[in-house]
């Protein structure tokens, strides 16, 4: 028994070269399929992970889209209308309301003149006895002192509770103003960065205004460019009456329509409504920029933290896909950030073709050694009968 044992380690020490090229071919043919084909199910995977974010990507800029839209669509009413009525206004904003249930308010800002002021004052404060324009002080809403120009809340849905922010003029407040003075200097939607919402709490929301163009002063200074003639052709400098930073001149804008909008409720609908929160492996996290800051504070997260991969499904392949897409919204930076994991499972196929290739080696390599094993009995079995015949005693 021993001498059989010690026989075969000698054979296993010292394999025959046909033993070893067949074990060594088949090892090999096998690791070389399984790489290829693992690579094959990595960029398949790698593919559908990088679809997932555009499509997620695409449906977020796409939401921020529909509110600004919400947002053009009531500067449309006041180009129309110059002069809205509190009813028309809440009549008007309550299908825009319903059908867009991230927007937290829709407001209308008109700039008043000094010399306007007291029958403003006098007008609106048919609808809200004691309407002032107030600014905006620690101890609340006070009457807001005389000024050349005032930017003044007019219209506001839904109709808050307390109608003390009515007359509120944003002009005099450094952070409206200069979100409202970039809407008009572009000519296009501007919007904040990201501030926190007063309802519900707790949650992070942005701003977005647009400038009303004044018909009326547009088409007064057409006719007067016109008259003007020549004159107006020789100088080559702005418009001071254009410049909405001065205080002294009247910009040609009624005001400036601004929406809150609730960015957690905007991308979970948006989201939501397209089937792309079902697939809760995908962890995506959407962050923006804060007003007068560089860096970025997570707004909404969706889908599970992936776990990290054991230290043995890493050998075969799992880890976190990860990707950053970076975008902007209104003159402010945006991050999607997605991750998501890749189990071992995913790998099933290369690894059934690994564990098919192994046991075809084992089988082929068996089959060689025992064929090998059998030729040498053979050869010995030859060589020792003529030295048999020789010893044998003559008769």
């Amino acid at each position: 028994m021993f001498r059989r044992l010690t026989a075969f380690l000698s054979h296993l020490r010292a394999p025959h070269p046909l033993t070893l090229a067949a074990l060594l071919s088949g090892l090999t043919i096998s690791f070389l399929l399984f790489l290829l084909l693992r690579d094959a199910e990595q960029r398949r995977l790698v593919f559908d992970f990088e679809r997932r974010v555009q499509a997620r990507e695409a449906t977020v800029a796409a939401g921020f889209g529909d509110a600004v839209e919400a947002t053009r669509a009531v500067n449309v009413l006041f180009g129309s209308i110059p002069l809205v009525t509190e009813e028309q206004y809440q009549r008007f904003t309550a299908p825009l309301l319903e059908a867009h249930p991230y927007l937290r308010a829709l407001a209308f800002f008109r700039f008043v003149d000094d010399a306007d002021r007291a029958a403003y004052e006098a007008r609106e404060g048919k609808q809200w006895p004691g309407f002032q324009i107030r600014e905006r002080t620690a101890d609340g809403f006070v009457t807001a002192p005389r000024r050349p120009l005032y930017l003044a809340l007019d219209r506001i849905a839904p109709l808050p509770r307390d109608h003390a922010a009515h007359g509120y003029d944003i002009w005099a407040y450094a952070p409206q103003r200069r979100l409202a003075e970039r809407a008009l200097e572009t000519d296009s939607y501007a919007a904040s960065g990201v501030i926190p919402l007063i309802e519900p709490q707790r949650r992070l929301g942005i701003a977005l205004a647009l400038g009303v163009r004044d018909q009326q002063a547009a088409g007064a200074a057409r006719a007067s460019g016109s008259a003007s003639g020549s004159d107006s052709g020789s100088d080559s400098g702005s418009d001071p009456a254009r410049d909405p930073g001065r205080d002294s001149g009247r910009p040609p804008y009624l005001g400036v329509t601004e929406v809150i909008v609730d960015v957690a409720t905007l991308l979970e609908e948006r989201l939501g409504r397209t089937n792309l929160l079902e697939y809760r492996d995908l962890e995506l996290v959407v962050s923006g920029q804060v007003d007068g800051q560089t860096n970025l504070v997570e707004v909404a997260r969706f889908g599970q933290p992936p776990p990290p991969p054991d230290w043995w499904s890493t050998l075969i392949g799992a880890r976190t896909l990860a990707a950053t897409r970076q975008f902007e919204i209104g003159g402010h930076a945006w991050e999607i950030t997605a991750r998501q994991p890749v189990p071992v499972s995913v790998y099933i196929g290369s690894l059934a073709i690994l564990l098919a290739g192994l046991a075809w080696t084992v089988a082929v390599t068996a089959y060689v050694h025992g064929a090998v094993g059998r030729a040498r009995r053979v050869a010995r079995l030859v060589a020792l009968r003529p030295a048999a015949r020789r010893r044998a005693p003559a008769s």
